[in-house]
């Protein structure tokens, strides 16, 4: 009888041990979760400034393009002068300026990309946050886009930008009230 009360003891023990570990496994994940989540957030959050900052130096040169009747004269490195007088040809001369900032946003967005497919199956309680996380990559997506093809005119284009960083910051600011 002795034996027979331990052994229920024993199995009692071994299934709360059991139980308390499993759920603070869970915890843990839960945890890990949201740091590698606030990770991603930003790291949107930083190189969408980068966009920003690529696309507002293309609009620099579109409004100066807009209120200028002769072109634009630009010197590159070298001390070579061009004179565009087209500003699709200006637009695209800055593009290739910028390409090297537009290759490691490029190479940003594919590593936060990553991370988030390996966060696409959230734990119940962060399903939400991870819709969120979807559409400021969307937004931030979008950002990364415009710094390598700007297009439209000079009023869409500027339209886009301020969209695309509006709704981000909405995001964003909904991402960090939430979690």
């Amino acid at each position: 009888m002795i034996i027979l009360s331990l052994a229920i003891i024993t199995v009692l023990i071994v299934i709360v041990l059991s139980v308390f570990l499993i759920q603070f496994n869970q915890e843990e994940k839960e945890s890990q979760y949201i740091v590698n989540a606030q990770s991603i957030v930003y790291q949107m959050s930083t190189s969408i400034i980068k966009a920003s900052e690529v696309s507002s130096y293309y609009l620099g040169f579109w409004e100066h393009f807009n209120e200028s009747k002769n072109g634009i004269i630009i010197q590159d490195n070298k001390g070579k002068s061009t004179n565009y007088k087209n500003i699709n040809d200006l637009i695209s001369s800055r593009v290739k300026y910028k390409q090297p900032v537009i290759e490691e946003l490029v190479d940003e967005k594919n590593s936060i990309y990553k991370k988030l497919k390996e966060l696409n199956n959230p734990p119940k309680k962060f399903e939400d946050a991870y819709n969120l996380l979807v559409e400021m990559f969307q937004l931030y997506s979008d950002a990364i886009d415009n710094a390598k093809s700007p297009s439209g005119s000079y009023v869409s284009f500027t339209q886009s930008v301020e969209n695309i960083l509006s709704n981000f910051t909405k995001k964003h600011e909904e991402y960090n009230l939430k979690y």
